[in-house]
């Protein structure tokens, strides 16, 4: 059983090493001959933390612990998040006199935490979790950072003074360097818990549990496994309104489920465009409802080829919208979807891909993936207007008030049942919903709501519509049969028969 090490340093010794070589052969390897030693005699490999400051090391180890994995070799990543290797952690001159060892930064956070999944262990000072975890609460860290992964967290406090999360319970820890180096190489390379190889008689360590972890349960099942890997950087999880409320004049733009396909997105941005150019630019506003990305494997454009064929170009559409929303601040609105959600902590899709979430972020770089969180990190879940709209991207089945709506997080983690409840109607529920159902609904949010706009379901005729709702079609209907939506802000609309097709409802690619 061999142990690698992957490590850049070129004076100081990597983490974990000299415990490593004690139990047995050990090879330090830097990130350009990685590939010349990692072989089936690997058992376990150690991850130096400094290597992911870098853009470059990071897709390359990310790379390699992916392949570990497959091969079921046990990973110990040690933080490091020293600011000479993250400029941006760097505190200036006055801040440092606050005790905070770093600044926040949270595409640093988010950086890491994109690893945690790959981990067994994960090792570092109180700072290196703080930044992980992305809070400046120790304990908020951890509950944040523990949510991506099953992995034991070592966490050393202070001299001598240790905090170890386990198998979902929490433990103080008095011990030296030596005996938790010791017990944490032991237990990575032979599969054992970490506190069982630190707590040997010879140790003289001293471990006082504290109880069950409350932050996160123990993931037992490969579906809860699952689950904790898709939870999303915890900077994104930020306290946002829920509800985008739309001017009582103007021009707005409605938009459906993409999928990928980066033809319809730049027919809708012509026709925005369009709009902004004929009419008062301030004036215009384009609502997108959702599941813009993750678009058809080869395997569905060979099935459904009037829908799916094209190829995915998710991340090119991360690009185009966020330079579109960028370039016209406070006019696109860029409502959650169910896939958009898997990458800040829902569920992960499997409707094309067998994890479309993970795929494409292998497909985006680092920029891509901020670019990402950025659009979505604040996403509403429902928009609302005078003229009597509620735009949404599935059609809800529970009825909530506005300040449900608000209490609710992103954060799989922070909902209780009925919440979670509330978001997976809102992102996941399918239409049609039986008469009546559906004003009773938009009855609950208060204001006078009178039409649901929403998206989420598949009509080959490009659009349907019930009692107090519509659904315009882009993805599920045939390239001349896509529908958008044109409507007037100044204009009050109780149901959906006041949209005429070929006035309101207007097929995407005709020309503008």
């Amino acid at each position: 059983m061999t142990t690698l090490c992957l490590s850049d340093r070129e004076r100081a010794a990597p983490p974990l090493i000299d415990e490593a070589r004690a139990l047995g052969p050990c090879v330090v390897s830097s990130l350009a001959s990685a590939a010349n030693h990692f072989d089936a005699a690997v058992c376990a490999i150690i991850v130096d933390g400094a290597l992911l400051a870098r853009a470059a090391d990071r897709a390359a180890v990310r790379a390699l612990l992916r392949a570990a994995r497959r091969q079921a070799c046990r990973v110990a990543l040690c933080l490091d998040t020293d600011p000479v290797l993250w400029p941006t952690l760097a505190l200036p001159g006055s801040a440092q006199l606050s005790g905070r060892a770093h600044a926040e930064d949270p595409m640093v956070t988010a950086h890491l935490q994109s690893f945690l999944h790959l981990c067994d262990v994960v090792t570092g000072s109180e700072d290196d979790v703080l930044v992980a975890g992305g809070s400046a609460d120790l304990d908020d860290a951890l509950r944040l950072a523990r949510a991506k992964t099953n992995a034991t967290f070592v966490i050393e406090l202070d001299e001598g003074r240790y905090r170890i999360l386990e198998h979902g319970r929490l433990h103080d820890v008095q011990a030296t360097r030596a005996t938790i180096r010791a017990g944490v190489a032991r237990a990575l390379l032979l599969g054992q818990s970490t506190l069982e190889c630190i707590a040997s008689p010879a140790s003289q360590s001293r471990i006082v549990p504290r109880g069950p972890w409350s932050g996160a349960l123990p993931l037992s099942s490969q579906h809860e496994r699952e689950r904790a890997r898709s939870r999303a950087p915890a900077h994104v999880l930020v306290p946002a309104p829920r509800l985008r409320r739309l001017p009582s004049r103007g021009t707005l733009l409605v938009s459906t489920d993409l999928h990928g396909n980066l033809d319809d997105l730049r027919a809708l941005r012509r026709r925005f465009e369009a709009l902004c150019a004929e009419r008062t630019e301030s004036e215009v506003h384009w609502v997108a409802l959702g599941d813009n990305v993750h678009g058809p494997d080869p395997g569905a454009r060979q099935r459904l080829p009037a829908w799916c064929d094209y190829d995915d170009a998710s991340a090119a559409i991360i690009d185009e919208l966020h330079h579109v929303e960028s370039t016209h601040r406070g006019r696109v609105h860029l409502l959650l979807g169910a896939h958009e959600h898997g990458h800040l902590g829902g569920p992960h899709p499997r409707r094309f891909w067998p994890d479309e979430v993970e795929r494409l972020d292998d497909l985006l770089d680092d920029e891509g993936r901020g670019r990402l969180y950025t659009l979505f990190a604040r996403a509403p879940l429902l928009a609302s207007s005078p003229s009597g709209l509620v735009l949404c991207h599935a059609v809800p089945d529970v009825i909530l008030s506005a300040a449900d709506l608000e209490a609710i997080s992103l954060d799989p983690t922070r909902n209780d049942p009925q919440r979670a409840q509330v978001l997976t109607s809102l992102l996941r529920t399918t239409g049609p919903r039986p008469a009546g159902e559906v004003r009773r609904w938009l009855a609950g949010l208060g204001d006078g709501p009178s039409l649901l706009i929403h998206g989420h379901d598949e009509h080959a005729a490009g659009f349907a519509r019930g009692d107090g709702w519509m659904c315009p079609v882009i993805f599920g209907a045939a390239h001349a049969d896509k529908r958008c939506l044109v409507l007037d802000l100044a204009r009050r609309y109780d149901s959906s028969e006041t949209l005429i097709d070929g006035r309101e409802i207007v097929r995407l690619h005709e020309p503008v």
